[in-house]
């Protein structure tokens, strides 16, 4: 089994990135993959993309107002 591996976005890039894309244009999908749960047993990375996602719907609502 391979082991995680660090790198990639911070919590802050991500969100940055998906404020930007809510705010320019019309989002139409969103995906989230590579999650473990027997590998992160706190579930730090559950809560990482509940955030991500409520913080992405609430652009995408505030861009339709």
């Amino acid at each position: 089994m391979l082991d995680p591996g660090f790198g990639g976005l911070a919590f802050h890039e991500a969100s940055a990135i998906l404020r930007g894309v809510a705010r320019k244009g019309v989002v139409v999908g969103y995906d989230i993959v590579e999650v473990v749960p027997a590998r992160d047993p706190i579930g730090l990375t559950a809560a990482c993309v509940a955030r991500l996602t409520l913080l992405l719907m609430g652009e995408v609502w505030r861009a339709r107002s």
